[in-house]
């Protein structure tokens, strides 16, 4: 293993790639095979077969052979998820719910203001995951901010913003478990059985730390002052000024959408678009909890046992399959559709989301190349946290995650190598004896707040991040332009939430977790307001 800067080369290298030549296919398996190459210390045959071995492992494909591995298989009901969501909103637009949904929506709408708040208020609704996010709200909201002449950059910038600050901070999501399942392998624990250094309920000290993750909410709110200022600049601005002088909404580009089929039934109500949306979410939230023993649903945990013991990725998938059939029913049974179209409706659902996720598994692939064979991510944090001031260690925490999520595209890996660094330092900067109650390690919050903002922020900033791809297939415009655009907005939130984290770093130890919140992310977004104003009147777009 070669524990070094060359580990840095393929995430640059992909990163470059993906500019330059707009091709995100090429640039992740460009960066596949160096990064494979350099872990096989450059034999190429043994590279070849880990990249294809790589490939197969990661899509979890051999668990197909017994229902209780498919059952475990995250991949695969993952991929599952979204093709049936792909199929559930094919099914929506095909027998004209959507349109009816649509045109509900344009009587109430009437300017492009309200229809970006009408996008940010159903990202919210739909934060109970963030490819729910990326997938729906684009598909749903475009035809409706296309006829007030807004730029699709600005709806994927929107939606692409909130899909996983949103997800992060909402314990019943599919984040929820992945956080609290890191933070328990990194020896938190109050059952003494499992020798912890830090005692206490991994999920109640998520819950706690929720309140840190500053750029969560840095974000949401930069988001709506965007939107209430008509903030626009870099490429973004660009795209909008196009679209109000030219009506070109893809930032002068020609690009010929696919025409959707519809059936020839008139009688759509805005109520064959909301019951099967909300059954979805309902039923997704009703499965968590049953999976996770509720009470009232036959169990014996309570509340947030529960929350925290539910399987979010298998509850996606009964909660869209239970849609699915509902919305199938529904829909023959009111003459919105019939039988025999079907097949084109599952076909068109399928193709939807099959490029994306095409793309989502040589991502997740090149991602678990660098996370487990390179270890990149370890290199880069021991290269960067040495001799360190205790105070500072959110605010450094926050920069290593975010280079850390560029570098692997991913934030559930940054995650998973980043707090067990982050808690096993703060128990050895304590100096006391172990187990030691997380009361008397206060720091404990707003470094895992740095460590999920940081991961988040990355998700924003990566060329081949998973959200940025599904959001830019579901708003129909070329990945590359949303990359752009992300990175260059998400500049003023990353440095309005690395200050707030430094004032974090500093207040922890004087005063109460309560008032360390309170303080430091006021700082963050009041920040973030001035440097969205200050951009927004003093750089002009590019030509």
């Amino acid at each position: 293993m070669q524990n070094n800067f060359i580990t840095l080369l393929p995430p640059i290298l992909v990163i470059i790639l993906a500019y330059l030549t707009h091709r995100v296919v090429l640039s992740l398996f460009t960066g596949l095979f160096v990064s494979s190459l350099i872990y096989n210390n450059f034999a190429i045959l043994a590279s070849i077969k880990n990249v294809f071995k790589t490939i197969w492992d990661t899509s979890e494909i051999g668990n197909l052979t017994s229902f209780s591995n498919f059952l475990e298989s995250t991949t695969i009901l993952l991929f599952l998820f979204l093709i049936i969501l792909g199929i559930i909103i094919s099914l929506l637009t095909y027998s004209g719910s959507t349109q009816a949904f649509q045109t509900y929506v344009n009587k109430k709408i009437k300017t492009a203001k309200m229809a970006q708040f009408a996008s940010m208020l159903i990202s919210n609704l739909f934060a109970i995951d963030d490819y729910f996010i990326c997938v729906s709200v684009g598909a749903i909201m475009h035809p409706v901010t296309d006829k007030l002449r807004i730029a699709r950059i600005k709806l994927a910038f929107i939606v692409n913003s909130l899909a996983s600050t949103l997800a992060v901070i909402l314990p019943i999501s599919s984040w929820s478990a992945t956080i609290t399942l890191n933070i328990s392998n990194s020896n938190v624990s109050n059952l003494p059985k499992n020798n912890p250094i830090i005692i206490s309920d991994p999920f109640y000290l998520y819950l706690s730390v929720i309140p840190f993750i500053f750029y969560s909410f840095i974000v949401i709110s930069g988001v709506w002052f965007i939107i209430k200022n008509d903030i626009s600049f870099g490429p973004l601005k660009k795209h909008e000024t196009i679209a109000k002088e030219t009506g070109n909404l893809f930032g002068g580009r020609k690009i010929e959408e696919k025409k959707i089929k519809r059936s020839n039934n008139k009688k759509s109500h805005i109520i064959d678009f909301i019951l099967p949306i909300s059954l979805l979410i309902s039923s997704i939230i009703i499965f968590i909890l049953y999976t996770g023993n509720y009470y009232m649903l036959g169990g014996s945990n309570d509340l947030l046992k529960a929350i925290q013991e539910g399987n979010p990725v298998l509850s996606l998938i009964l909660g869209c399959s239970l849609t699915l059939i509902f919305t199938i029913i529904f829909l023959i049974t009111k003459k919105s559709i019939q039988i025999k179209d079907l097949p084109y409706i599952f076909w068109d659902g399928i193709m939807f989301l099959a490029p994306s996720i095409c793309v989502l598994l040589l991502a997740w692939s090149f991602a678990h190349i660098l996370n487990y064979q390179l270890l990149t991510g370890n290199f880069l944090a021991s290269l960067l946290i040495k001799y360190v001031n205790i105070k500072i260690l959110p605010v450094l925490f926050f920069i290593i995650s975010l280079l850390t999520s560029v570098g692997i595209s991913s934030a559930w890996g940054t995650m998973a190598i980043m707090i067990p660094i982050a808690i096993n330092m703060l128990a050895s900067f304590s100096n006391m004896p172990q187990p030691i109650p997380v009361s008397l390690v206060p720091m404990i919050y707003p470094v895992l707040g740095a460590i999920l903002s940081g991961a988040v922020a990355g998700n924003h900033m990566a060329p081949v991040s998973d959200t940025i791809i599904t959001t830019s297939r579901s708003c129909k415009i070329p990945f590359i332009d949303l990359v752009k655009a992300q990175n260059i907005c998400t500049i003023p939130p990353l440095i309005a939430t690395a200050f707030a984290f430094l004032i974090a770093g500093f207040l922890v130890n004087v005063f109460p977790p309560k008032i360390i919140f309170v303080v430091s992310l006021s700082s963050g977004v009041i920040l973030n307001f001035l440097i969205l104003k200050f951009k927004n009147k003093n750089k002009p777009h590019p030509n």
